[in-house]
């Protein structure tokens, strides 16, 4: 026999004791209750239950009759568990004791078995979480505004998520004919919620029944075209494709979870397909081909792949691109498209390279990749399942490229595109191969009238099939030929025709030994006809290493003026020498780039080349210095004896975005050259644009070939100086141990140079031990380091490494001296990031005075930052008020500020990821979230530990243990208070430490052993005071009242409340005036008063 009071709102809201029903017959009391149990275990203010209760007609006194109704539910039902709190009332329950409760602990449970793929148990679970509902929609008793337009909506739709995913599981196990009849009842209660229809649709197949999936088919399209005017989504027009071939399953392994008509949940699909070429004509049955490929539901659970091979030039690309153009709305997730460049002089692109470049379009930031290929493949794969994204592979040298880029999941689909035939592709299942070749003379006369016109063209038509003919039927050579002939329309073709055959065709150029193609012929007439500023741009253009040419390279090839630069790219794009990929950049085709190599090797001097490749990299390292500069000035490796051309002077970061692949490539192919000093100080320059984008597998790649320059030139200052970068970046990617060790090798070594960088070693050192060591030692070494930067005047420098002094200071617990560094910053005067000084007051301020006044430097200091361009200071600083509106109590703003910056953080800055969710779930608890809060903290733990975040790991266990704490679980927040405090004492963080043993404390007090209890908030309070934390000593004070009052010192319990009481209010901490009221309740409950 059932005991104890059982609450039920999943039908009717219905109350039992010990197996008796309870009526509750007045409809506010029914009220009041639902509003307690819809937010079991978190406490209700007064105004929120008077704004569900009476919505907008409440009482004259709603505080006074909430009371009565209080009273009323305690007297009727016993053990009601309703629990005064001091700005309102909670509830405190169970699974056991509330079937919503149980409900969520079964779901979570299922949710735990799926991950382990145990599907059996997952969906013996969500049928016993189903058994919990009476009656959907649940609580049409209950006459409460609230209740039946926000909670009602919100409990059903958790109801048919678990219907659903149980049928799935139904469905996947083969038992088609037991849900039959189940879905026949659900799409006539729920006739517009299509994946009922489709499961039905697959179960009624799957039963043998296949006439009726397709009236049932028919049904459903009549009902959506008459309710609502749309057509069906894509998967229910999959499953009837699937039917009507008699291939559909039972199960979704062929019908994709995310329909194609719209794009998955939280992603931002990307566009990254050139654009379709202007006049695409011919090729129609090639182009069937591959849409129809791509325009299939996957078969087999893989994703559709099609390769496009052929001879250079014989237009691969176009086609591909031209066919994912039109097959683009298919895959409304997004189109990735990289050119592998495998068949251009240029370095080619490593598959981690590309991977690179997708995780980061796919919204994996930087932070965020992994530096393994097995790792970048893994992250890949989890990303595109359950989404239909297209993928584009263009210029692929072999199979062994292709393999770790194909999706693991049908719904994708990729092209690839190669000269070569890629045999070992053959063996993945499904893919289709189609080879590529020569236009035919109906095909070459359509592309040049849609180039010239039909009237042009019409005009001499045996003059433009011998012009074809010249040309090969190569496409890119009759584009070109076009091309030329688009440029001087004062040319007959009959006359240009006459001047290619006449000519000597240039037999090194004839693409895979066909001579009939005659390429060479028609870039040779092209180019003739460009002006010797043109021709010499073009020559030049071939020693850029990488895949982009923007006007600063162009610039720096032939030392002219970024704007001339510009104009004579124009004009080389519009003659079809060079393609535009977007605003200031853009590409050349490897053939092009070949032949200007050539003509660069028959016209350019040595000499002249040799000094075009020292501006092109001399320009790229001073771009990098005077670019990265503005957000972040390091100390580099002197530039003395580089002379680089005057357009780098005026570079922007989007320059160096511009050029990123470009400059990447030439640290690896500087490296095979004469001059690797060249190589290494392109890798310095670019550390602190790789610092402030977040490009960490590049910056791996570009400081492991600067480190191996540096060390075959023997350079030791190099040396050190590629150890300090690699330091950096294993820091900013979470392995704080590796950064250790580049730190102290760079460390050693410019001690024995007796090099006043040593400074900046120590305090990267100094940092990584406020971090994730002591943060005592931290304070040593920046200490050390700012006595020498006084010494070497380096004034820029000194105020950077003070910044880091004071956020040490406060990880130590050393809060009047980082006050006192604090005055020293704001007085250093007008400084362009004067506004870092400013948020470091703040962050003092939060520790040491008034919360508002905190809030309101921080948010000066993060507005600042944001106009100044420096995201990821804007992060940390509004991450840290709404820390600061969490204390004061404005929860709402505190959330929303929080999540901002959470997302901000995860694209950007991941070591802000962890404090931005502990105070986002911090919120979330207070607002009464207690699910989301705790996942919050589980995530929060997790990101901080990954990064060896000392504050951050102990934030989020103390946050997770007063979580606990609240909804009764003792055993979990006792383990974590533990936890928080023993990372708190090695090595010693005092603020944390306070806070960690104040939970602590009341773990102890809750679980009735007082002597632990007042233990360790004697330590917190001690611990608080010898740190002047005003805050952590009224938390311990508070504490210390609790404990007081347990062991009968009410007196003195009192005492100590009103203690923490003024210092909350004087700090502007809400908890004033909820210790206000708690003392008010407990004194007017003692009888002694």
């Amino acid at each position: 026999m059932t005991t104890g009071t059982r609450f039920r709102v999943l039908g009717l809201l219905e109350v039992d004791h010990d197996g008796c029903r309870i009526p509750i017959s007045a409809g506010k009391h029914r009220a009041l209750l639902a509003t307690l149990l819809l937010r079991a275990n978190r406490t209700v203010t007064v105004a929120e239950l008077t704004e569900r209760i009476w919505r907008a007609a409440p009482p004259a006194d709603p505080k006074g009759t909430i009371q009565k109704y209080v009273m009323r539910l305690r007297q009727v039902v016993p053990d009601s568990r309703i629990r005064t709190e001091p700005d309102g009332y909670r509830i405190e329950v169970t699974g056991d004791q509330l079937d919503l409760l149980r409900f969520q602990e079964l779901i979570f449970a299922a949710d735990r078995a799926a991950v382990v793929g145990d599907s059996t148990t997952e969906a013996a679970l969500l049928r016993d979480a189903l058994a919990l509902w009476r009656q959907t929609p649940p609580l049409p008793d209950v006459p409460s505004e609230w209740v039946q337009q926000a909670e009602v909506p919100r409990l059903t739709e958790l109801y048919l998520q678990a219907v659903e995913r149980r049928i799935e599981l139904d469905l996947a196990a083969n038992r088609h004919k037991d849900v039959v009849a189940e879905l026949a009842a659900l799409v006539q209660d729920y006739p517009l919620r299509e994946r009922f229809w489709s499961q039905r649709l697959r179960a009624l197949f799957g039963a043998g029944r296949q006439g009726e999936a397709l009236t049932a088919y028919r049904e459903v399209v009549a009902l959506l075209a008459g309710e609502l005017g749309i057509a069906p989504g894509a998967e229910l027009r999959a499953v009837h494709q699937q039917i009507l071939r008699g291939t559909a399953e039972g199960g979704t392994r062929d019908v994709p979870r995310n329909p194609p008509d719209s794009a998955s949940a939280g992603h931002r699909p990307q566009h990254h397909l050139p654009m379709s070429i202007t006049g695409f004509v011919g090729r129609r049955t090639e182009v069937e081909q591959v849409v129809n490929a791509l325009s299939a539901p996957g078969s087999g659970g893989l994703p559709e792949l099609v390769v496009i091979t052929g001879p250079a030039g014989a237009g691969k690309t176009t086609l591909a691109v031209h066919a994912a153009h039109q097959v683009a709305h298919l895959f409304p997730d997004g189109q990735l498209y990289v050119d592998m460049r495998a068949h251009a002089d240029a370095v080619a692109l490593s598959e981690s390279e590309v991977l690179g470049h997708f995780l980061r379009s796919l919204g994996v930031t930087p932070d965020e990749q992994a530096l393994t290929l097995d790792d970048q493949i893994a992250t890949y794969r989890t990303l595109l399942a359950g989404r239909r994204i297209l993928v584009v592979l263009d210029n692929v040298a072999d199979a062994t490229q292709v393999r770790p880029l194909l999706p693991g999941s049908p719904g994708c689909a990729v092209i690839v595109t190669s000269r070569h035939e890629l045999t070992g592709l053959a063996v993945v299942p499904g893919g289709r191969f189609l080879s590529l070749g020569m236009l035919s003379p109906t095909e070459g006369h359509q592309l040049l009238a849609s180039m010239l016109g039909e009237r042009r063209v019409s005009a001499e038509p045996d003059a433009v099939r011998a012009l074809v003919d010249a040309c090969g039927g190569l496409a890119l050579a009759v584009r070109l030929a076009g091309a030329h002939l688009l440029l001087h329309s004062d040319l007959g073709i009959g006359d240009y025709v006459e001047q290619l055959t006449a000519a000597s065709p240039v037999q090194k150029l004839q693409v895979d030994g066909d001579e009939q193609a005659n390429l060479a012929a028609a870039f040779d007439w092209s180019y003739r006809r460009l002006s010797p500023p043109q021709r010499r741009m073009l020559r030049l253009l071939s020693l850029v290493p990488g895949p982009d040419i923007t006007p600063l390279s162009a610039a720096a090839l032939m030392d002219i003026s970024g704007s001339m630069a510009s104009e004579y790219l124009e004009q080389l794009a519009a003659a079809s020498l060079l393609t535009r990929r977007g605003a200031g950049r853009f590409g050349v085709h490897d053939l092009v780039r070949a032949y200007a190599a050539d003509r660069c090797r028959d016209e350019e001097l040595v000499r002249e080349l040799h000094q075009a490749k020292l501006r092109l990299i001399t320009c790229y390292i001073a771009a990098a210095d005077a670019a990265s500069t503005r957000f972040l000035p390091l100390t580099r490796l002197s530039r003395a004896a580089l002379d680089p051309p005057p357009v780098a002077g005026e570079a922007t970061m989007d320059d160096l975005d511009d050029n990123h692949a470009s400059m990447v490539a030439a640290v690896r192919e500087s490296a095979d050259g004469d001059h690797p000093e060249l190589t290494y100080h392109l890798a310095d320059a670019l550390r602190a644009y790789f610092m402030v984008r977040g490009h960490t597998v590049d910056w791996l790649t570009v400081v492991e070939i600067g480190l191996g320059a540096a060390r075959r030139d023997r350079a030791d200052e190099a040396i050190a100086a590629m150890l300090n970068s690699k330091g950096a970046l294993r820091y900013h990617t979470g392995d704080t141990q590796q950064a250790e060790d580049c730190f102290r090798g760079a460390l050693t070594i410019y001690e024995r140079l007796e090099s006043p960088v040593v400074h900046d070693v120590r305090v990267n050192l100094g940092i990584i031990a406020g971090v994730s060591g002591d943060p005592r030692l931290g304070v040593e070494y920046l200490t050390s380091a700012l006595a020498g930067y006084r010494e070497t005047g380096d004034v820029t420098v000194e105020h950077r490494t003070r910044e880091n002094l004071v956020l040490a200071l406060l990880q130590s617990g050393e809060l009047e001296q980082a006050g006192r560094e604090c005055v020293v910053l704001g007085g250093v005067g007008s400084r362009p990031d004067r506004y870092r000084a400013l948020g470091m007051a703040g962050l003092v301020a939060q520790h040491t005075a008034d919360l508002r006044a905190a809030a309101r430097l921080l948010t000066e200091a993060a507005e600042a930052s944001a106009a100044h361009g420096d995201h990821r200071t804007e992060i940390c600083l509004r991450t840290a008020v709404a820390a600061c509106q969490l204390e004061m109590g404005q929860v709402d703003q505190a959330m929303r500020l929080a999540s901002t910056s959470l997302e901000w953080a995860q694209r950007d800055d991941r070591r802000s990821v962890a404090s931005a969710e502990t105070i986002r779930a911090g919120a979330l608890r207070r607002a009464g979230r207690i699910a989301e809060s705790r996942a919050g903290y589980v995530r929060a733990l997790r990101e901080a530990r990954q990064a060896r975040h000392r504050d951050q790991e102990c934030e989020a266990l103390i946050g997770w243990a007063e979580l606990e704490l609240e909804v009764h679980r003792l055993d979990d927040a006792t383990a974590k208070a533990h936890e928080a405090v023993r990372h708190a004492r090695r090595p010693r963080r005092p603020l944390r430490l306070t806070h960690a043993l104040a939970v602590l404390a009341a773990c102890h007090r809750r679980d009735g052993e007082l002597g632990q209890a007042r233990e360790a908030v004697d330590e917190a309070l001690r611990t608080a005071r010898a740190c002047r934390y005003r805050l952590g000593e009224a938390r311990a004070l508070a504490e210390l009242g609790e404990v007081e009052w347990a062991e009968g010192n009410r007196a003195d319990a009192v005492r100590s409340w009103r203690l923490a009481e003024t210092l909350y209010t004087q700090i502007s901490s809400d908890r004033g005036r909820t210790m206000g009221r708690r003392i008010d309740e407990l004194t007017d409950q003692d009888p002694a008063r």
